[in-house]
């Protein structure tokens, strides 16, 4: 892909420069309808594998306890499901009587600290889609319960894990170290008994011009653009953490590499 397009600050018209490498992408690629097409066959084929071990009444996605995790016993196939789905459930990360002592600690939080009443901060619009049962969240981050959880042992072997499911290393360099992670504070969600809603609608992080027009980008997406999509791997870190957002004005930006993004849960 040609450099012209790309740029490692936001063009003053951002809107032209990603219309011209679609259609640079367009020439590059060649036959774009035939490239979708397998895309979607490969698409097609994977949902019906999945339907597959619903109709079996099968886990559609990995299921791993966090023993398991600790001991080193987790197997080469739950890795390579777990890349295949890219998700996972760890079980007994936690004992379930300290989660539910973090959850109330985090509501006692609130109480005191007279949330409801003193907030008048901007309103959260990612459930705005919802139409009933909505999930409640805060925008609370460093509460006692919530520093607790994300540096603890469990929490910090549960990441050393995932991150090594990724290639961190190729060509001589280290793209990350996964035995180190950044403490990465997020809000409260909770779902209280009786809510419907399965949380989050329909959405897209932020990234969406950069992972157009930023040249390290270009460098992720190389066998994307080219063409070459069976030679494309997901979880290679290589240029990924060269990635730095482009200033906008937008609150919900961020700069952090991120693995996986998960939630500790009470069930």
């Amino acid at each position: 892909m040609a450099s012209t397009f790309t740029s490692d600050t936001l063009p003053a018209d951002h809107k032209a420069a990603i219309r011209q490498m679609k259609h640079a992408l367009r020439a590059q690629l060649g036959d774009v309808q035939q490239i979708f097409n397998q895309l979607s066959d490969d698409f097609a084929t994977r949902v019906a594998e999945i339907n597959a071990l619903k109709a079996q009444g099968d886990a559609v996605w990995p299921v791993l306890s966090y023993a398991d995790i600790k001991a080193g016993h987790v197997t080469a196939e739950q890795r390579e499901q777990i890349k295949r789905r890219g998700c996972a459930v760890i079980k007994g990360h936690f004992p379930r009587e300290q989660a539910l002592g973090w959850d109330q600690s985090m509501l006692d939080y609130l109480d005191r600290n007279r949330f409801d009443e003193v907030y008048k901060g901007p309103g959260d619009n990612f459930f705005g889609t919802l139409s009933a049962s909505r999930p409640e969240i805060y925008p609370i981050y460093w509460s006692q319960a919530q520093m607790q959880a994300r540096q603890s042992e469990e929490m910090a072997n549960a990441q050393s894990f995932l991150n090594r499911l990724w290639t961190f290393e190729s060509d001589g360099k280290q793209w990350f170290n996964p035995d180190v992670s950044v403490i990465y504070p997020d809000r409260i969600r909770r779902r209280p008994p009786g809510t419907t809603s399965k949380g989050l609608g329909a959405h897209t992080d932020s990234g969406a011009l950069e992972r157009w027009l930023l040249p390290a980008y270009q460098r992720v997406f190389a066998n994307v653009f080219n063409g070459n999509l069976a030679q494309y791997d997901p979880r290679h870190a290589a240029h990924r953490t060269e990635v730095e957002e482009y200033t906008v004005d937008n609150t919900t930006k961020c700069s952090v590499f991120r693995t996986f993004q998960g939630l500790d849960s009470a069930l």
